[in-house]
């Protein structure tokens, strides 16, 4: 059984921290707050959503922009 797990993931938007806790959670960190899940593939199934979350947003806001430019 696994004792000790850390692992740090980045993506062009932010930086996740996952953490195996004695509970034999995994707490995923991000931004300061942090989610427990049961396995780690929840764990990067949570990265996945907040991922998809951030790049939704950063595509509405090009598209504003680009939007903003073209009423110029």
């Amino acid at each position: 059984m696994i004792q000790s797990f850390t692992a740090e993931v980045y993506t062009e938007f932010d930086r996740y921290t996952i953490d195996l806790k004695p509970s034999g959670q995994y707490c995923l960190t991000r931004r300061g707050n942090g989610t427990y899940h049961e396995t780690l593939q929840d764990a990067y199934t949570q990265i996945e959503h907040y991922y998809d979350q951030d790049l939704d947003r950063a595509i509405e806001q090009a598209n504003l922009i680009n939007e903003l430019e073209h009423n110029k």
